[in-house]
């Protein structure tokens, strides 16, 4: 029994059995709306089983698996006992509706709780893809719950993400995280420290979606909310994971929206998810918080060469007086007020991206006035970029043979599709297949699967020096021969207008079952250059890579690509690929039609 729990309600309530007759009467046990309340889904397998592991979330020990008995068990226990009111005040809201259960009980801990978020709108945040770290590579997304005269920085947020081991080694994170070897939990905190955590820390944008909820259904939500608050859910990476799970607060929020029905199947992407809750016309409103290398990187080309140049200096002397500055610079600045501001305000972000003290900086802004006058930050909603999953149709050649190619991947992006909305010089595919059919000869193979592939291009700044890396893992073919490999690189990439370059280097691992000596490693160097041209975008990229186990060869292989955005779910691909060695000669060209979906 709740700490919480008053008194017990003085109206008489009908009797157990004649409510439960009536919520069969009513068919409430097939309601969508009550299969939302226990997480009840047929998902991919097409047996029905809750989502929600933990016993204590049923009160029929076969709720887990049959809705009627949770539903009968339900309504018996709201008709015997008051204090589950307290325990499930979703559930007993929504019955409410439908039955006579009487009058609530007060629910002073759940009331407290409530009063503590004290919210009055909805948020939904998406901060940007992070490929530095496995579990955020696609995003990530959590809820805000605002207050008319607060500051948003203020407000409480709501995050759902897997509570992982701290013993486990890399291999065992990411195997439980897959197939469910940890437990998920709910997490509220203060958004100003989800900005800093994001923001400043992971150098990730936020995106933030005003929702539409009204009082009631944000009430229903945190109802929810204290349902789940101690129960243990599994944790699903690809599937039930952060942004899967807000999606059935969502459902339960506002009943007849089905967000996390029959799309969702395999794998739920944050970014697919926020596009869900657009189409159900959720989001009334956008917003775009910048994390702070995106801020400099925007203020940065507001400024005219002499001042940016300033404003580096000035970030690498802290004091930035006039005697201390390349020329006197900034007493030149000093005359026109609005670019001082400007200069003092991008080298103090500047040195906090540095993580070093930015107080003389802050000390000199603070006694000018002017405004500093930038442009708006902003940048491409996400919710607007391609859609995830996309196949595609080719016909090609492959040295004298044609064929036909069938391609799908689930997710996510690669260099030739469009990035508006998605992170500027980063590839992350997963699960990516390409199936080949030779009319000539009457067979069909498959030609290439890529288990994983990422690439993060991060440019170098005047004020940074990322790291550009690329990870592949997969199977292809080279002259019907089957190649197993896994492909690492490290280097660094620049961003010269529209053309932005990478050079890395590379170490290749590979074996061929069928080949002799079947295993081999190569060292060599990653380099290309990609270009927005016209409506599209043009990749140019080779690899000189030198054997120096298995087989001692020295081989080149160079691809070139473009693609053309026809429409937004539709576009037209032209790729060429020729590879040389002392062992092996062979070229590839192909054109086709992607679609996205």
């Amino acid at each position: 029994m709740l700490s919480g729990l008053l008194f017990f309600s003085a109206e008489a309530v009908a009797a157990p059995d004649a409510l439960i007759e009536q919520a069969h009467q009513l068919d409430l046990e097939d309601n969508p709306a009550w299969l939302n309340l226990i997480h009840m889904r047929s998902g991919f397998t097409g047996v029905n089983r809750s989502e929600v592991a933990d016993p204590q979330f049923f009160l029929s020990v076969n709720g887990r698996m049959d809705a009627e008995a949770e539903l009968d068990a339900t309504v018996r226990a709201f008709s015997e006992d008051s204090a589950m009111a307290c325990r499930f005040p979703a559930r007993w809201h929504w019955l409410s509706r439908f039955l006579d259960m009487g009058t609530k009980a007060e629910c002073a801990e759940l009331d407290s709780w409530k009063q503590k978020l004290a919210a009055q709108h909805l948020t939904l945040l998406f901060p940007s893809m992070y490929l530095q770290n496995p579990a955020s590579m696609f995003g990530h997304t959590f809820l805000r719950f605002d207050q008319n005269e607060k500051s948003p920085l203020l407000a409480y947020t709501l995050s759902y993400a897997a509570r992982p081991d701290t013993q486990d080694n890399v291999l065992s994170y990411v195997y439980k995280g897959v197939f469910g070897g940890y437990p998920g939990v709910f997490a509220v905190q203060p958004y100003y420290q989800t900005v800093t955590d994001y923001g400043d820390i992971e150098h990730r944008d936020i995106r933030e979606y005003s929702l539409n909820l009204d009082s009631e259904e944000i009430d229903q939500l945190l109802n929810h909310v204290w349902e789940l608050r101690d129960k243990q859910i599994d944790y699903y990476f690809l599937r039930e994971n952060c942004a899967f799970q807000l999606l059935s607060l969502l459902d339960v929020a506002r009943p007849g929206m089905q967000l996390t029905q029959d799309r969702f199947l395999l794998y739920a992407i944050p970014v697919d998810t926020v596009r869900s809750v657009r189409d159900a016309g959720l989001i009334e409103s956008s917003a775009y918080r910048p994390a702070r290398a995106s801020r400099i990187a925007q203020m940065y080309v507001q400024l005219d060469a002499p001042l940016q140049t300033l404003a580096m200096d000035c970030a690498e002397r802290t004091d930035c007086q006039p005697s201390s500055c390349t020329d006197c610079r900034l007493a030149g600045a000093r005359e026109n007020k609005p670019d001082y501001a400007r200069v003092l305000e991008l080298a103090t972000e500047i040195r906090q991206l540095w993580d070093k003290d930015a107080q003389a900086l802050l000390s000199q802004r603070s006694q000018l006035i002017a405004s500093a006058n930038w442009q708006p930050f902003s940048n491409p909603d996400p919710q607007d970029s391609h859609d995830s999953a996309r196949w595609h149709f080719a016909a090609g050649k492959h040295e004298q043979q044609r064929y036909a190619e069938f391609g799908l991947r689930p997710a996510l992006h690669d260099w030739l599709d469009d990035d508006s909305g998605l992170i500027e010089g980063a590839e992350l595919e997963v699960l990516s297949l390409r199936v080949r059919y030779y009319p000539e000869a009457d067979y069909a193979q498959l030609q290439q699967l890529k288990i994983f592939g990422m690439q993060s291009y991060s440019p170098v700044q005047p004020w940074q020096m990322p790291l550009s890396s690329e990870i592949n893992l997969g199977m292809y073919r080279i002259s019907d021969e089957k190649v197993f490999y896994a492909e690492g690189g490290l280097g660094l990439s620049a961003k010269v207008s529209v053309l932005h370059f990478f050079a890395l280097a590379d170490l290749e691992i590979e074996t061929a079952p069928q080949g002799e000596p079947g295993e081999a490693a190569y060292l060599g160097v990653h380099a290309g250059v990609r270009g927005k041209i016209f409506s599209g975008r043009l990749l140019l990229d080779g690899k000189w890579q030198n054997g120096f186990a298995g087989y001692e060869e020295t081989r080149k292989l160079f691809n070139a690509g473009y693609q053309w955005d026809v429409s937004r779910r539709y576009a037209l691909r032209m790729e060429y690929m020729l590879r040389r060695s002392e062992i092996l000669n062979e070229r590839d060209i192909r054109l086709g039609l992607a679609g996205y979906f």
